[in-house]
């Protein structure tokens, strides 16, 4: 006969309940059974307070490290927005320039379709200032409820001359 691990190999003819449960306690006898058992759940431990306590104080100073690194790198990558309307700003003022010679503070008047205030639509307001012989175009990042969501939680400006040179808030140019 045939041993398998936890029973044995039954006869295909005539097999009956009470010669099913005679055979599986022949191979394995009741003694052997609980005393795995008792192993098995012996090596089964949990976590105890303390450990589950540090691992808690752990991940919640790797959060706090990470979390505001996390928001500023987020934010960065939407001044992208910033940086490439104002580069359109800037590339419409020049061609204003070499039409009008002089620049202007309208950006109807460039054509360039941005908002001047916050909407649901844009991370930044945009402005002109100066006219004339130069200008200053201007990207102020939109706070709060206002923009497009999420909104910013940090008030940040980033500036083009027509130079082309960007300067405004440290780390978001």
């Amino acid at each position: 006969m045939k041993r398998r691990i936890g029973f044995t190999l039954l006869e295909t003819t005539g097999c009956q309940g009470a010669t099913i449960l005679s055979r599986f306690q022949e191979s394995r006898p009741m003694k052997a059974i609980s005393s795995f058992v008792r192993r098995l759940s012996s090596s089964l431990t949990g976590f105890t307070l303390l450990e589950m306590m540090i691992v808690v104080v752990v991940i919640g100073v790797l959060a706090s490290i990470a979390l505001p690194r996390y928001v500023r790198v987020v934010e960065k990558g939407r001044s992208a927005e910033a940086r490439h309307v104002l580069g359109l700003i800037r590339d419409s003022e020049l061609a204003y320039y070499i039409d009008v010679d002089s620049y202007t503070t309208s950006l109807t008047a460039l054509g360039v379709q941005v908002p001047t205030a916050c909407n649901a639509s844009y991370y930044f307001s945009y402005g002109i200032a100066g006219g004339g012989s130069t200008f200053t175009a201007t990207a102020t990042r939109c706070t709060g409820a206002n923009g497009k969501r999420p909104g910013g939680t940090t008030a940040f400006v980033l500036n083009i001359t027509p130079a082309g040179a960007l300067d405004g808030t440290t780390g978001f140019v």
